[in-house]
This record gives structure tokens, sequence and C-alpha cells, in this order.
């Protein structure tokens, strides 16, 4: 079996959050034997693909801009997973869990959404109004869908009722 987790910004984490939590799951499950490969936006000076502690980090090219990064390294996820073609992708964004979910990749396709991000404290119009698109077509689309709070998975029920709390 070959999982793709997808959603973090860097990998290894430079950062909190998506990050953090996608690169421990992908060690702990690695270290169960499974292939995991981790897509994440690529820095400056970070080499585009690399294996470490079991796990392929696979990177794409993106702006590095809290409100384009995302955006901008859509093109690069969706051709990865293209090349990856693995047997379940686990999205942990809005833009990612878009992709993951598409009509040719969507019985593949578990998407964790990590509080609702499309706030306005969070995020500019007209921002929120897209990644809330994103969003909600691929938790309708999804073949599994995870919240990591009641409150999220609350939101989420409006849109699709079996909604997983972690």
């Amino acid at each position: 079996m070959h999982v793709c987790i997808t959603g973090p910004k860097t990998c290894p984490p430079e950062i909190g959050g998506v990050e953090v939590f996608g690169w421990e799951l992908a060690k702990r499950v690695a270290a169960k034997g499974v292939k995991v490969t981790v897509v994440s936006g690529r820095l400056k000076g970070q080499a585009p693909s690399e294996a470490m502690q079991g796990v392929e980090i696979r990177r794409v090219w993106s702006l590095r801009n809290r409100f384009l990064l995302k955006l901008s390294n859509m093109p690069g996820v969706d051709r990865a997973l293209d090349q990856l073609n693995p047997d379940v992708i686990h999205a942990n964004d809005a833009t990612s869990a878009f992709i993951a979910t598409s009509v040719r990749r969507r019985k593949h396709a578990v998407v964790t959404v990590h509080g609702i991000g499309y706030a306005k404290s969070d995020w500019p119009p007209p921002f929120r109004q897209g990644i809330r698109v994103f969003q909600q077509r691929a938790v309708k689309r999804a073949a599994e869908v995870v919240a990591t709070d009641d409150a999220t998975a609350s939101a989420l029920r409006s849109i699709k009722q079996d909604v997983s709390v972690i």
C-alpha cells in the first residue's frame, strides 16, 4: 500500500499545525511498513525530493506568501499525485483536498479538516470564499472525512453526515 499525505507547507516541518501533524503521521505509518510520501511546498535551497526517516518527501514549487502558497502549489500537487498514483491520498488542507477529491481520485481520498479555516480573522476576501468552496467540494466528494474537533465536525455535517472526530 502507498499512502500520500498532502497539505503541509513544508516537510520536515518548519512551522506547526498541519506540518507537524503530517510529518508525525507519515513517520508512524511508515514505521508500520507502509510506503508513505508527503507532498509539500518547496522552500529555497530544499531538494525537490528526498527520503527521510522512512518517508519519501516530494516538494513542489510554491510562492512563499501566506495567502498564495497553497494556491500556487496546486498544479504541482496535482502533477505529483498523478506521478505517484498512491492507493490512498490523505489531504490535510482545502486546496490539496480539492485536488485529491477530483473525479479521477475521489475514491482514494481521506480529508482531515483541522478547524474551519475560512474564518474572517484567518483569511481576507477573496481567499476566504475560495477556501470555503474548495473545502466544501472536497468534503462532499471525499471517501472519508475526519475533523480534529467537535465544532468543526458539526459544521462539516451540514455538508456530509458521516464525519469522524479524532
